[in-house]
């Protein structure tokens, strides 16, 4: 009897549930359970660094469709965002220094440690000129020379006809900066027609206002309705806030933009990774809207402090797996 018992008593030791275990080929600390097929590695890209010549800029063709932000039928502006990543090679000066352009409507540029964007209605040939004020007794770019600084614009008309209710948000690396700016000036109306060859870094082919300076990211979001301009699913409403702390991404590149809320709204996507020598500035919009004529001093850098935070898929001997332990495999010993 004695002899039956130390049987049963061994039997049911041999039988102690087990938990799942994980073979983990990339050694790292198993902090969850579950299945992992990539990991996220921080990295360092590159930028255009804009060397500051007057004939320092790339450019595109007048045919602007996927940006045209108004509706002239409506006399109405539709809400959009500009965003990217900027380093002044020297500090802001009382010139004024073009970031991005359209030549006559639409103007993003610095001056005297201001940021500021500029849309002309070319009806009453009037402008509504948004700039920042200053925050915490300092402004938008003051002691910033050398630094990545990330940038967002986000654009929204009237509320209703005629209110003069425009607005211009600014944030800096991922929170707002100050108030919203409200139309500066009442007579404007809507944005012209977006029918002039755009800029990247000067105000045109030849002109002393092109910018001194390192770019990265830069991104051009049209929330116009798809009847508009065949873009803008999101709904038509430019950044939130949560949108803006979304792409900063506490500070770091994403390494695709259009993955992102409002990402289907992008028309303009210039990652600035390129090499000037091959003439051209991509657009990853997947419109095709690329900068076709790199001229000046345009140079692809080191990033110097900017990082970027890529996904690299793993390949099967690498990617983590749970391996079923005895709750899983056993049969019921009793039955």
């Amino acid at each position: 009897m004695l002899r039956r018992c130390l049987y049963f008593l061994i039997m049911k030791r041999q039988h102690t549930i087990r938990p799942d275990f994980v073979v983990d080929n990339q050694r790292e600390v198993n902090e969850d359970p579950g299945t992992k097929t990539f990991i996220e590695k921080v990295e360092d890209p590159t930028a255009l660094n804009f060397g500051g010549t007057n004939t320092t800029y790339a450019s595109r063709s007048s045919d602007q469709n996927d940006f045209e932000i108004s509706s002239l039928a409506h006399d109405t502006d539709h809400p959009f965002t500009i965003a990217f990543w900027i380093n002044l090679n020297v500090a802001s000066d009382s010139t004024y220094r073009f970031i991005w352009n359209s030549w006559y409507p639409l103007h993003v540029w610095y001056r005297n440690e201001t940021l500021g964007i500029s849309m002309r209605d070319e009806d009453v040939n009037e402008s509504n000129q948004f700039i920042t004020t200053q925050v915490g007794g300092k402004d938008f770019f003051e002691d910033e020379e050398g630094n990545w600084v990330h940038v967002v614009m986000a654009y929204t008309p009237e509320t209703a006809d005629n209110n003069n209710t425009e607005k211009v948000q600014f944030y800096k690396n991922g929170s707002t900066w100050g108030s919203a700016v409200v139309s500066p000036n009442d007579a404007y109306t809507n944005l012209g027609i977006m029918n002039a060859s755009q800029y990247l870094g000067n105000l045109s082919t030849d002109n002393h206002q092109h910018i001194k300076a390192k770019l990265s990211n830069f991104l051009f979001y049209n929330h116009s309705s798809a009847e508009l301009v065949g873009v803008g699913t999101t709904g038509g409403s430019a950044f939130t806030d949560a949108d803006v702390t979304n792409i900063y991404n506490g500070g770091r590149i994403h390494q695709n933009y259009r993955t992102l809320a409002k990402g289907t709204d992008l028309v303009g996507y210039y990652k600035c990774d390129d090499d000037p020598a091959g003439g051209q500035i991509k657009d990853y919009s997947g419109l095709d809207n690329h900068f076709t004529t790199v001229n000046g001093s345009i140079t692809r850098v080191a990033s110097s402090g900017l990082k970027s935070l890529i996904r690299h898929d793993l390949p099967w001997a690498q990617k983590r797996m749970t391996v079923p332990g005895l709750f899983s495999l056993r049969t019921n010993p009793q039955q």
